[in-house]
């Protein structure tokens, strides 16, 4: 019997705030039932973890953020350790497997985040803000 490697699959990286959540939620539902990989999202811990309906292999993790601390620091800190886990050096065919949407507009940690550690590295990176007038329909997304 010969086996096959597979190639790499897209694995897709969501991240934002509860400012790109309406943008978030359609695209999370463009996703294709078969994608992999995360979402990221922040949100006051005052305003409680908000529904999210994602792919059965896409997890959804929620980062409470406490009241009076610097919005976005705990989504970059996530989005750094993304990094070291799934961005590996010298790997063409590993980064270009990745396609991020990146939101928090405005939010100088995470902007720091992306501009050191996807820009340059991961090809595929893309404005939650950028996206939200070009959104395709249900099942469009690469996965």
């Amino acid at each position: 019997m010969t086996r096959h490697r597979r190639g790499p699959s897209t694995h897709v990286l969501v991240a934002g705030t509860e400012h790109d959540l309406r943008v978030l939620r359609t695209l999370v539902a463009a996703l294709p039932a078969d994608a992999f990989g995360q979402i990221l999202l922040e949100t006051p811990l005052a305003a409680g973890m908000p529904a999210l309906v994602a792919p059965e292999r896409v997890s959804v993790q929620w980062l409470p953020r406490p009241e009076g601390a610097i919005a976005g620091a705990r989504l970059a800190e996530s989005l750094a350790g993304w990094a070291r886990e799934w961005l590996v050096d010298g790997d063409r065919d590993l980064l270009d497997c990745h396609h991020l949407f990146i939101g928090a507009a405005g939010l100088r940690p995470v902007q720091i985040v992306r501009e050191v550690l996807f820009v340059d590295t991961c090809p595929h990176v893309e404005s939650l803000g950028d996206i939200a007038v070009t959104l395709p329909a249900p099942g469009a997304l690469p996965g």
